[in-house]
C-alpha cells in the first residue's frame, strides 16, 4: 500500500469517526447544511409531553378499561391543557379528565390514542400511542365503560 493510499484511508477514517461524533453529540446539520440551533431564547417554547403511563398495559382484551395518564410540562410555565382522540373511533370510546384518559373497545383491532397537550401560548405538542386489542367482540358499551367513576 502506497503513503498516498494510506493518507487517504487514514482521512475517511477520521471523517467517519468526527461525523458519528457529532450525530451522537446532537451537533448534526440540518436541512440547510447548517448546524441544528436551539430555538432563541426569547421565543417561547411548546410544552413537552415527557411521560405517559398505560395501565395496566397497551395490550388489551376487548371490553376491558386501559388508564392512560400523560405527563407534561412547559418550559416557560405556562398552564398545560391536554385533549384526546382515538382512531379509529368505531368501536371504541374515551372517557377524558384532563391528563387522563379511560380507553375501551368493543372489538379486537389495532387503536391510536393521541394526546395533545396547549399552553396558554398556543403552542402545542402531540403523541401517538398505539393500542391493540385482542379476543372476540364483547357485548359492552364501551362509552359506558369509561364513563366517570364517582
Amino acid at each position: 500500500m502506497t503513503e498516498s493510499n494510506l493518507n487517504r484511508r487514514t482521512l475517511l477514517v477520521l471523517a467517519a469517526a468526527a461525523a458519528s461524533f457529532l450525530i451522537l453529540s446532537g451537533l448534526a446539520f440540518g436541512d440547510a447544511g447548517g448546524p441544528l440551533a436551539a430555538p432563541p431564547a426569547d421565543e417561547p417554547a411548546p410544552p413537552r409531553i415527557v411521560d405517559v403511563d398505560i395501565a395496566p398495559s397497551k395490550f388489551t382484551r376487548a371490553c376491558q378499561v386501559v388508564t392512560l395518564t400523560a405527563r407534561a410540562t412547559d418550559p416557560n410555565g405556562d398552564d398545560v391543557a391536554y385533549a384526546w382522540a382515538v382512531v379509529p373511533a368505531a368501536g371504541a370510546a374515551l372517557g377524558a379528565d384532563g391528563a387522563r384518559v379511560r380507553f375501551a373497545a368493543d372489538r379486537a383491532g389495532d387503536y391510536t390514542v393521541r394526546v395533545t397537550t396547549r399552553d396558554d401560548g398556543g403552542r402545542s405538542a402531540s403523541l401517538a400511542i398505539p393500542l391493540h386489542v385482542t379476543g372476540p367482540a364483547g357485548a359492552c358499551d364501551p362509552a359506558a365503560l369509561v364513563g366517570d367513576e364517582d
